[in-house]
């Protein structure tokens, strides 16, 4: 995880105030509308109604303290990182763009990147199969 702009921590704290204080049903369609791939919207509606439940399935004062905690996270040194590591991103995938895989690159001794084609931010919801595929190429 790359350190939060300051603005995208602004985000998470918003995000984390409004969970907090009327449940994730204000936030279910934001997150539907950005985390998704524009081809995940068009051709997966059942794609966008398994998000739409895992998130209100889950605990508000839990979504609220990842929030939180994404907002406060700090970069550690990746330089010391001597394993193999394995970056996955979405082509649409807003918290995890070129801008965050580029980083990991120039920072990580032994990174390799996948970026997944029509893909946002869910990659074992939109593409579970391809995921897999990159999962067992890199592992086994």
């Amino acid at each position: 995880m790359k350190a939060l702009a300051p603005p995208t921590q602004k985000i998470m704290l918003q995000r984390a105030h409004t969970v907090l204080e009327g449940g994730l049903s204000p936030i279910v369609r934001q997150i539907v509308n950005s985390a998704l791939s524009k081809h995940t919207k068009e051709t997966s509606p059942l794609s966008a109604a398994l998000v739409r439940s895992l998130v209100l399935a889950t605990k508000p004062e839990a979504y609220a303290a990842a929030c939180q905690a994404l907002a406060s996270a700090v970069d550690p040194d990746y330089s010391k990182i001597e394993a193999s590591t394995l970056v996955i991103s979405g082509e649409e995938d807003y918290m995890s763009n070129k801008e965050t895989t580029k980083f990991f690159q120039d920072k990580v001794k032994n990174v390799k990147v996948v970026e997944m084609r029509d893909v946002g931010h869910w990659h074992s919801v939109e593409q579970p199969i391809e995921l897999r595929k990159v999962l067992e190429d890199f592992f086994l």
